[in-house]
């Protein structure tokens, strides 16, 4: 089997690393937070690995999640909290990094982003985060809902009178697939449609290709763990 026609294969890592020859270097300024990225290219045989290293200025790390055909990545880092939020000495927040530039993940008025997704190839991203729902006897209430990241703005996704929402994968046209309330959901066409197979109780993992065609699993009444797949619409 010969390599020369294969792409070369580009492995992104984000995180603290000693790096012994750095070829760029960048600064500058997403939010509050500060940060500095540097770059290291290896080329062994017919591939060629790229190394991202970055740092935030108030420390923490960061974890890559996913990266579409156009290298734009995105993941979660730490953050140290405030004393004042009462969530402990850390909180996660999502970013994209793409053609350079970072930019943090983190809709406005929400706690913290517990998890960044997916990416497609329009850079339209899909995550979920942490909300503050409610005070209950002088204590806060939060739930977890989904998001959209498109052209610099938020959308909340979550379907009408659902407690709770997960957005998990996103395809080329935008449709957005996700779980929350022990079910499965599809968001097209800014229309929700419930999805859970019949005699299922439980929906845990989805995902979506960019024909339409959805995949997933999770539980029975027999708590039989299960996968299945929905066709297109």
């Amino acid at each position: 089997m010969t390599k020369n026609n294969q792409r070369p294969l580009r492995v992104c890592i984000l995180s603290l690393l000693v790096m012994m020859h750095i070829i760029s270097c960048g600064s500058g300024n997403s939010g509050n937070e500060s940060y500095n990225i540097n770059i290291e290219e290896t080329v062994s045989g017919d591939y060629r690995y790229t190394e991202i290293e970055l740092t935030l200025s108030g420390g923490g790390s960061t974890r890559p999640k996913s990266i579409n055909d156009n290298g734009d990545i995105i993941g979660v880092g730490t953050h140290p909290a405030p004393s004042s939020c009462g969530c402990g000495s850390s909180l996660l927040k999502g970013f994209l990094y793409g053609g350079g530039i970072y930019t943090e993940l983190q809709p406005p008025g929400w706690e913290y982003v517990g998890g960044v997704f997916a990416i497609n190839e329009k850079g339209e991203v899909v995550g979920e985060g942490i909300v503050l729902d409610h005070y209950f006897n002088g204590k806060p209430s939060y739930t977890t809902k989904g998001f959209l990241y498109s052209g610099g703005l938020y959308t909340e996704i979550i379907p009408p009178g659902w407690e709770s929402s997960s957005a998990q994968d996103i395809n080329n046209k935008g449709d957005i697939v996700g779980t929350g309330d022990n079910k499965g959901f599809l968001y097209s066409d800014r229309e929700y449609i419930e999805i859970i197979p019949p005699g299922w109780e439980y929906v845990g993992n989805i995902s979506i290709n960019n024909n339409g065609d959805i995949a997933g699993s999770g539980f029975d009444s027999n708590y039989t763990r299960k996968g299945g797949s929905r066709l297109s619409f």
